[in-house]
């Protein structure tokens, strides 16, 4: 899938939602064809619950999005595009459909619920018939069955629920109330059940969002078909895959995917998407191609997925009484009850005795934070993508029998790819389509080799070049500032390692309790049906499931039944983990349980139904377990330095020196040189214009310390972590805008689980926050505001400035997200998802109107000159000269065989550049040529004085004239 001709020089990612459509996407492609763009990135366009501004929440597969447009938008957009010379990246979520109010609109989930595990859609969701007596728990109740009981009604051969309405086990619509819900293939029950009873595999811990078995063949098909039409039209040129490792076996769908788009476009050779055989890595046979004879899925007209006829079709967005009208959502974008307490859970119970959103063990709020990002609570319970941990007892390994090839294992157990990359290219003129996979990836840790990508989609890029800005030295005084101040216990925020492994224990014991349970079912299986693995209990396996994934250092392992025992880095971090697992049990002989868990992980203790679920299951855990307590928990309470508390971070090393920055380019050019590189996105906690704002704290710490603690007098804080981190919040935003900031505050207390979650709120303490937010922050006069930004703006824009250079220029394809072009703060969402405005006219002064130019050049050099920035290009860092020359980052771009090319140079650290006097002599020797920067017209050659050059802007983009 790195064929060149497809491969973006840069995409901009637009955010689609019923208040900006493909037609408002439309209208903008001028605008960004001007900037200089290749393709638009777009949010997912298949159907989704009604009124969603993510997009993520699928319920139709074969139908594109009707309140974007429908297919006729997306065509008119991509004839549009293509006029201009766009082409059009489309996001693709696999690992789920939502489960929503109204069922119906889930048309292959009603089928399930009527007809049961018989049902020809059975095979779609990972449900496991074995638990519940062989039906589905449904999660939905605001209360106890008992004080719900009245407010069920049987409606037009429906079960309803207020916004739910449920299909009828034919033959059962004349019982008696009692009678008919015993009768059903599903089970009604109190929301709070789901932590601990949920019997289907779900996205994190959002019970709303139901995990699809894409790993199956005809699943396969019936999910895809639509998408690779659209493929097969040309409408679509390349894929971003969502979240890759909530799948069973990501490589197993990467290559049926590269597969099935190169049998689409006319390139039928089978190859992986890298020229390489039909087989697997390491000889194993892959799956057949989706024609083999699998029975398809029921369709309807038109190909759409239909349900029974008993009134099981989608409801449309205006259904009425019948159809069930579509719930309303707040300003997060939740779901929301009508106003007389009839609907699905609000956040809190109300008179009616609602569902909350969904919570986990610890009563926290359970909906990613963005709908299709990773999971923090305000998006509710229709927004996330899905972490497959299968509930199901089925099948779970990918039934064609790819097996994953291990990458050699690196040092400390990482997971390495050969020194060469391990990778094959795609043959010139291949079918492929450019495609990147949103793995989140720990600092040192690769993307396995053998996947059929391009690469990441970029947060590995993000915190190099964030990393690059943070002062070492002041970020550790900052750090001990912070301590001081906020006065934490280590483990819950007052140090970075003690914060996380007290998190995941939480998490791994409550949030996923059901998850374990479902483990540690299918271990006992395991155990019973092998003599030599017999008297490990239940509580023995339980615990040594906890354990071993509490010490897993990233999302998840790769590994499956069947794959030789290799010396690879998987297998490495599994026994080192289950070595520090042994400690929980003080009889050595029954410490021997965790060996069984270590093996059966890595696929090694069988290969039956029950070995391959296991192990598929164990690391779709894994990667729900980083994710919830690293990103949703451990991030809100480790909070020194917010800016370092992103997807894939690490706030206990954020910093990254010049010479690790150009090791990891290097790598990304020579392993991945097509690969996305991103600075914002839906998913980011806070823009990286806001970023770069906190970051800025780190060369001046001092002057931070004082400034909280006399705000913090003035308008006292609850407690004094939430008076750093709110502070922090509003300096990010630049502002106290109430609208914005006090939204984003009470979703970090909630997520913190400190002293209130999503689900057990505690009234009073939000109420504190939100009177210190409104006297504080909110309340602070222009003066406040002048002190601050006579501390901060300079070097927080110096490091906007230098990110955006280095994010355009660095090895790889840049993605922008909307309105960053220009200088954009944005917190966590749904502020970072207010409907994109491209090519509106902004004010900007100074520094702060430079940045679009920036954006413009550089974007339009990537265009013009492809050669000096993608696959088959060259990079060679350049060494400035003098007693300031660790302030300078500079590198030279270049083409074939070094001929031509384009400089950049940025400016790091800057305030510690002017204490020391500025640049002095520092000298930037410079490639043979005269150079003229294409930011202020200057000219250069030789050894360039460093004052002259950057003496207007931090950064300068240097082409040979």
């Amino acid at each position: 899938m790195t064929a060149d001709p497809g491969t973006p020089t840069a995409t901009y990612r637009l955010q689609l939602q019923p208040a900006f459509p493909f037609a408002a996407a439309e209208r903008a492609v001028p605008y960004l064809a001007s900037l200089g763009v290749s393709h638009l990135h777009l949010s997912p366009v298949l159907e989704a619950v009604p009124g969603s501004t993510h997009g993520y929440d699928v319920v139709d597969h074969s139908a594109v999005r009707a309140e974007l447009g429908g297919v006729a938008g997306l065509r008119a957009l991509a004839r549009t595009a293509r006029a201009h010379g766009l082409g059009l990246i489309v996001d693709v979520v696999p690992n789920h459909m939502a489960a929503p109010a109204p069922e119906r609109l889930n048309a292959p989930l009603w089928e399930v619920l009527r007809n049961g595990s018989k049902s020809p859609y059975a095979r779609w969701f990972d449900i496991d018939w074995r638990a519940q007596d062989g039906k589905v728990l449904l999660p939905v109740l605001g209360g106890p069955l008992g004080e719900e009981w009245r407010r069920l009604r049987i409606e037009d051969g429906t079960l309803r629920y207020y916004d739910h309405a449920f299909p009828l086990r034919p033959g059962t619509e004349g019982l008696p109330l009692p009678a008919l819900l015993d009768a059903q293939w599903y089970r009604l029950g109190w929301w709070r059940l789901a932590r601990t009873e949920l019997n289907y595999r779900r996205f994190f811990t959002i019970s709303e969002l139901i995990a699809v078995r894409v790993e199956d063949p005809e699943v396969f098909h019936a999910t895809h078909a639509t998408l690779l039409e659209l493929v097969r039209e040309g409408v679509v040129d390349g894929l971003r895959i969502d979240h890759p490792d909530g799948l069973a076996d990501p490589e197993g769908y990467l290559r049926r995917l590269d597969r099935a788009v190169r049998a689409a476009t006319g390139d039928g050779h089978g190859g992986d998407g890298r020229g390489t055989t039909p087989e697997g890595e390491g000889g194993q046979r892959t799956a057949p191609e989706d024609g083999d004879g699998q029975r398809r899925t029921p369709e309807g007209e038109s190909g759409r997925q239909t349900a029974p006829e008993d009134g099981g079709g989608r409801g449309t967005a205006s259904d009425g009484e019948n159809g069930q009208r579509r719930m309303p959502e707040d300003e997060r974008g939740r779901r929301t009850a009508p106003e007389d307490g009839g609907g699905r859970g609000t956040a809190s119970d109300g008179e009616n005795g609602q569902r909350p959103t969904p919570e986990d063990e610890r009563g926290r709020q359970t909906a990613p934070e963005n709908g299709g990002g990773r999971g923090t609570a305000s998006d509710g319970e229709s927004g996330q993508r899905p972490t497959p941990e299968d509930e199901g007892g089925r099948q779970t390994a990918p039934e064609d029998g790819d097996g994953l090839r291990l990458t050699p294992e690196g040092e400390g157990g990482q997971r390495a790819a050969p020194e060469d990359g391990g990778r094959v290219t795609a043959p010139e003129g291949g079918g492929g389509r450019w495609t990147v996979v949103e793995k989140i990836l720990a600092r040192d840790e690769p993307l396995p080799a053998s996947w059929p990508v391009a690469g990441t989609t970029g947060y590995d890029a993000l915190h190099h070049i964030d990393g690059l800005f943070v002062d070492p030295d002041g970020l550790e005084k900052l750090t001990a500032l912070y301590r001081a101040f906020a006065a934490s216990p280590a483990d819950l925020g007052g140090d970075w390692a003690a914060t996380v492994r007290r998190a995941a224990r939480e998490v791994v014991t409550h949030e996923l309790a059901a998850e374990v349970a479902r483990l540690t079912r299918t271990a006992s299986r395991i155990c019973a049906a092998d003599v030599r693995l017999r008297d490990h209990a239940p509580w023995a396996l339980r615990t040594a499931i906890r354990e071993v994934l509490v010490r897993l250092p990233v999302y998840r392992p790769y590994a499956s039944v069947g794959t030789p025992p290799a010396t690879d880095a998987d297998a490495v971090l599994l026994r080192s983990a289950a070595a520090g697992a042994r400690e929980a049990f003080t009889v050595p002989l029954e410490a021997r349980v965790v060996e069984v868990v270590r093996d059966a992980a890595l696929g090694r203790l069988g290969d039956g139904p029950d070995h391959r679920d296991f192990c598929a299951r164990f690391a779709q855990t894994a990667a729900a377990l980083r994710a919830k307590s690293v990103e949703d928990t451990a991030f809100y309470r480790y909070t020194p330095l917010l800016s370092a508390g992103e997807v894939g971070g690490d706030p206990g090393r954020p910093a990254v020196t010049p010479e690790e920055f150009h090791a990891f380019a290097a790598r990304r050019l020579r392993d991945w040189p097509a690969g996305g590189t991103v600075l914002s996105t839906h998913d980011t906690k806070r823009s990286a214009d806001a970023r770069a704002r906190v970051t800025a704290l780190t060369e001046c710490p001092a002057w931070w310390g004082r400034t909280v603690a006399e705000l913090t007098r003035s308008a006292p804080a609850p407690d004094p972590h939430l008076a750093w981190t709110a502070w922090q919040t509003a300096l990010a935003l630049g502002h106290g805008d109430a609208e914005r900031l006090v939204p984003a505050v009470l979703k970090g207390v909630r997520e913190a689980g400190l002293r209130t979650t999503w689900t057990e709120r505690n009234a009073a303490y939000e109420e504190e926050v939100t009177a210190f937010l409104t006297a504080g922050p909110c309340a602070a006069g222009p003066s406040v505001w002048a002190a601050i930004g006579a501390e901060v703006d300079g070097p927080a824009l110096a490091n906007a400035l230098g990110a955006a250079l280095l994010h355009l220029t660095m090895p790889g394809v840049p993605d922008l997200y909307m309105g960053t072009e220009h200088l954009w703060t944005a917190l966590v969402d749904p502020d970072n998802r207010r409907p994109p405005e491209p090519g509106a006219e902004r004010q900007a002064q100074g520094l702060a109107a430079e940045k679009p130019l920036l954006t413009r050049a550089a974007l339009r050099l990537r265009r013009e000159r492809p050669e000096w920035f993608g696959p088959g290009s060259g990079y060679a860092p350049l060494t400035a000269e003098g007693p300031t020359a660790a302030h300078c980052t500079a590198f030279v771009r270049t083409g074939a065989g070094g001929r031509d090319g384009a400089i950049t140079v940025v400016t790091r650290l800057s305030r510690r550049l002017a204490e020391a006097g500025g640049w002095g002599a520092t000298r930037l020797p410079l490639p043979p040529g005269r150079w003229r920067d294409l930011l202020t017209g200057r000219t250069a050659e030789g050894s360039a004085a460093l004052a002259e050059l950057l003496s207007r802007l931090p950064v300068a983009l240097l082409v040979r004239t």
